[in-house]
């Protein structure tokens, strides 16, 4: 088991390592949204950036009508 972690750590961390020297191709990056649907609104935002350096690209917010 404690091997098993070790494998999946160091792979971790080699992608880590990959990633940070070879980054993708920006139109290869897949963007990151959310959308939210309550009762009362639908709420969606969309980030953008880079991994561990993500920042709100836009957000909408529209109430639904009662009933």
């Amino acid at each position: 088991m404690v091997e098993e972690q070790n494998k999946k750590q160091c792979y971790n961390g080699c992608m880590n390592v990959l990633h940070r020297l070879l980054p993708p191709p920006r139109f290869l990056a897949m963007p990151a949204a959310g959308i939210d649907i309550s009762d009362a609104f639908v709420r969606a935002i969309s980030f953008s950036g880079s991994l561990g350096n993500l920042h709100v690209d836009w957000w909408a917010e529209e109430p639904l009508p009662k009933g």
